[in-house]
């Protein structure tokens, strides 16, 4: 998200210098994080309670689930340098 406003600013070739906005976005990407990572590992608790079932992972649904828990993952761990960067932008003196 705060890509795409500092892509708006160096469009319209002035620099984003609001610190409310900045840490607004950073305060949201660290939710949105941390709601991903929530939302992984009660997906990935699930995987494993269906896995060591056998009945209900005797067809073809299981490893299509086990993919998107991945990708879920991989988002949060995608998540995880846009925090740092934010973070980091707040702390600068402007």
């Amino acid at each position: 998200m705060v890509g795409i406003v500092e892509l708006y600013a160096l469009m319209v070739k002035r620099g984003l210098r609001n610190r409310l906005v900045v840490s607004l976005f950073a305060v949201a990407d660290v939710i949105a994080g941390q709601i991903t990572f929530y939302g992984s590992c009660a997906a990935s608790g699930v995987i494993v309670l269906m896995d060591e079932d056998q009945i209900i992972c005797s067809g073809n649904h299981c490893p299509a689930f086990k993919a998107s828990v991945a990708m879920a993952f991989m988002c949060f761990f995608s998540l995880i340098p846009t925090c740092f960067l934010n973070t980091w932008l707040m702390t600068i003196p402007r």
